[in-house]
């Protein structure tokens, strides 16, 4: 990794870092190793485990722009120590959510329509943006939503099968159907 790009991430280290601590776990790591791996069959850019990243160069090299973004969605996964009962989707969709709100995130995610998230190959155990986007959607017709999954999830209170309809008094399902039907905004892209 290049002189620039690693003083990029130390910089994107200290100042984001202790927004994600604040916002959502206090309690997390204070010290993260970042390892840069070589390797060219690294199945996308990044990944984390208790303490540590590993970034692969070998993605990275031919998709440098998201290096920033990367490692910002790899600094929210320190941050969200939840118990084995949280599925992937949502762990990569509540990543992808702290990192629109404190991170950084491509204009290509922020532009995006969420008209055009809710694609037919496209559902909320998708992860990533497109869970995050439908989580932003949710904390618009549901003030606070993802805040209490987040917590729910942290203590290890979150019940995969009922939280959604405990919380909204809909399935996700039916969630997920207003919020491809009624979805007609965008994200701010700044």
């Amino acid at each position: 990794m290049d002189t620039l790009s690693r003083r990029r991430l130390v910089a994107t280290f200290f100042d984001r870092y202790p927004k994600f601590r604040e916002q959502f776990n206090p309690n997390a790591p204070d010290t993260i190793t970042v390892v840069v791996i070589s390797d060219t069959g690294a199945p996308g850019p990044g990944s984390s485990t208790r303490a540590r990243i590993d970034l692969y160069s070998g993605y990275l090299r031919y998709h440098p722009e998201q290096l920033q973004e990367t490692f910002c969605h790899e600094l929210m996964h320190q941050v969200l120590l939840y118990h084995n009962n949280v599925e992937k989707w949502l762990i990569e969709g509540i990543a992808d959510y702290g990192n629109y709100y404190y991170g950084a995130t491509s204009l290509a995610w922020r532009s995006d329509s969420f008209n055009h998230t809710p694609r037919s190959d496209v559902y909320w155990y998708s992860g990533y943006q497109h869970t995050a986007k439908f989580l932003i959607w949710l904390d618009t017709q549901y003030p606070g939503f993802t805040r209490s999954l987040h917590k729910a999830c942290l203590s290890g209170t979150y019940k995969k099968q009922t939280y959604f309809a405990d919380h909204t008094n809909k399935t996700i399902e039916q969630l997920w159907t207003l919020y491809s039907k009624n979805n007609t905004h965008r994200i701010a892209s700044d």
